[in-house]
């Protein structure tokens, strides 16, 4: 697979984010993670050997760990990309949390009430404009504009 095939996700509400470890050329020690974890933003994933010290090193991002790119015992050339996580976009909240993935979510000016009985419903300016399109085109296929 080419690593864009690898960064692109099939379920709308995800997005993929690689994590690179290092500014410079690194010897990866031990993984504190394996494919399939969930790990928080702060979460060490990594021993690093950089310059003859050892160093533990932190994620970047929270999310599910879709690929580890490069084996224990490996020496990475800097700036490389070793880890590609699952991210949640968070499209739609109900009472501050994530439908999809239960993060907590801080309201922002980014996120609409939508007209529903159920008015702790929100969704995100990229969810909206999809229901948005959705609607207009149903209207249309259906006649109704």
């Amino acid at each position: 697979k080419t690593l864009k095939d690898q960064m692109s996700s099939s379920d709308p509400n995800k997005s993929k984010v690689g994590i690179i470890l290092s500014q410079k050329d690194i010897l990866i020690t031990e993984w504190k993670i394996k494919e399939g974890d969930s790990i928080k933003k702060g979460d060490i994933i990594a021993v690093l050997k950089v310059e003859n010290l050892i160093r533990k090193k932190k994620s970047t991002h929270s999310g599910i760990v879709n690929q580890i790119l490069v084996p224990e015992g490996s020496v990475v050339e800097a700036k490389k990309m070793v880890v590609i996580l699952e991210i949640c976009k968070h499209l739609i909240t109900v009472r501050g949390m994530c439908s999809a993935c239960g993060a907590i979510v801080n309201k922002s000016d980014d996120y609409h009430q939508i007209l529903h009985n159920n008015t702790s419903v929100q969704v995100n300016s990229t969810a909206a404009q999809i229901i948005d399109d959705n609607t207009v085109n149903n209207l249309i296929n259906n006649k109704k504009l």
